[in-house]
């Protein structure tokens, strides 16, 4: 299962290796990529991006099972050969690799060492900590520049970010979004790695820079592709629209604190969460409990959660489609709650969801559901999260009801909000979160409390607390 990978004798490195008109140096690196012996199976790619120097004869020639090739029909650049390359990987580490000879597959050890010892997601080889030729200074100066532009926009202390030895848990590389087609996969893919908040360490590597006589294909003019990526990055969209919106919803500690307090009461000490995504409510779950299950069906999230949240004797995490799959597996628990925060609406048939809850959760056991009002605001937006449906009080009693759940109370909450979901996905028709209006929207959550004191009758979203139970 991506993103969920254990240390095992069985884990396998996938060596990525993107090439383009190597002809003098391709044979020997897959001669020394071959060679290494780091205690795991082994899977080369290598993608060919158009050589027009005999390469790609070379490549096809090739007679070793463990090597599958990728040609592209025309050259797209670095970025778009480790995109196609990471279709095929199977491996539980990826490990990039330059066709040229100025690093050196013999330190693959000392690089994946931080993630079998589950210290990093991700580790970066560092040039300047390490042995190595004396290359160019221009070079060397636009590296330094380089570095100290992307530590301020992220934040962080690398050494070497536009180094080539990048190496990942395959669950964080697998299904990144990667849209920079040649040089600016370096900056986009550091920027993508901090701003998902991944473990990234540095080691130190060997490195022989060549120049320019020697096949160097950097040119100057590649720092402002650097640059542009570096920023570009920071501020745009992370992953798909699920998790770039989970993501911008992490940071509203106010109001994911709010929804806690509305339903804390009624939590009791085993509790069964559905559809947990990266845990922004989680974390608050998870205090002062017995046991706490978390269900979700995306690998990816399952990552992000178990960084945020690592599995232990009191925290669980199961990879299953709520709709689909069993999940008889969970009654040993002996769970007293089941919670379901904008879940319900992204299943196609919710009765039936709510029916296999019903016979998880312990006899009397409560059912604590959030979900979105209103279908007249139904948007496109709506339709990009995957949402199949808005909700009103008169459809969720009916279909509690039929589920067997006794509601103790339902009230809709966050008047506030129906403004602005109105004018942004309704009026203006926008695809995605304003980030600037979720920061001010989660400094006035005082204003929203004070509103939904008065207001009961009318919400952007739908609380319900019910008990499993037939009706009296």
């Amino acid at each position: 299962m991506p993103g969920m990978q254990k240390i095992s004798n069985n884990m396998k490195l996938s060596i990525l290796i993107p090439v383009y008109n190597e002809i003098s140096t391709i044979e020997e690196i897959i001669k020394r990529v071959e060679a290494v012996n780091v205690g795991l199976d082994k899977e080369i790619i290598i993608i060919d991006d158009a050589s027009t120097d005999g390469t790609a004869e070379i490549i096809r020639n090739l007679e070793n099972e463990r090597i599958k090739k990728i040609f592209s029909e025309k050259n797209k650049g670095k970025g778009a050969a480790i995109r196609s390359g990471l279709k095929q990987v199977t491996g539980d580490i990826v490990i990039i690799q330059d066709a040229d000879l100025e690093y050196y597959p013999d330190e693959y050890a000392q690089l994946i060492k931080p993630i079998l010892d589950k210290k990093a997601d991700v580790v970066f080889g560092s040039r300047f900590i390490g042995v190595h030729r004396c290359f160019l200074f221009t070079h060397y100066i636009g590296n330094k520049i380089a570095n100290f532009i992307a530590n301020i926009l992220y934040n962080t202390t690398l050494s070497d970010f536009m180094t080539r030895y990048k190496v990942f848990n395959a669950g964080v590389v697998k299904d990144i979004i990667i849209k920079s087609e040649r040089f600016g996969f370096e900056s986009e893919i550091t920027g993508m790695m901090f701003r998902m908040g991944l473990r990234v360490y540095e080691v130190p590597i060997s490195y022989s820079g060549r120049d320019y006589s020697e096949g160097k294909k950097i040119k100057w003019t590649d720092f402002f592709v650097v640059f542009w990526w570096l920023l570009y990055t920071r501020f745009r969209p992370i992953g798909d629209i699920q998790y770039s919106t989970l993501d911008k919803l992490s940071g509203n500690l106010n109001y994911n604190g709010y929804l806690y307090e509305k339903f804390k009461a009624y939590l009791g000490n085993k509790i069964l969460e559905l559809g947990p995504g990266i845990g922004n409510i989680t974390q608050l779950l998870i205090r002062n409990k017995d046991l706490l299950v978390a269900v979700e069906k995306s690998p990816t999230q399952i990552f992000y959660l178990s960084q945020r949240i690592p599995e232990s004797s009191i925290f669980k995490i199961f990879q299953k489609d709520i709709e689909s799959d069993s999940l008889d597996s969970l009654k040993k628990f002996g769970l007293k709650t089941a919670i379901c925060i904008n879940v319900l609406e992204h299943v196609r048939d919710d009765g039936k969801v709510l029916g296999k809850i019903g016979e998880i959760i312990d006899e009397n056991g409560k059912l604590v559901l959030i979900v979105p009002a209103y279908q007249w605001l139904f948007s496109n937006f709506d339709r990009q999260l995957g949402h199949y449906r808005r909700y009103n009080k008169r459809r969720l009693r009916k279909l509690l009801s039929s589920s067997g759940f006794v509601i103790e109370r339902i009230e809709y909450f966050n008047c506030l909000g129906i403004l602005s979901w109105w004018f942004n996905f309704i009026f203006l028709r926008r695809t995605n979160f304003s980030s600037f209006q979720l920061f001010v929207f989660d400094r006035i959550v005082w204003l929203v409390k004070i509103m939904d004191k008065f207001s009961k009758n009318a919400g952007l979203s739908l609380l319900v607390i019910a008990r499993k139970g037939n009706q009296s």
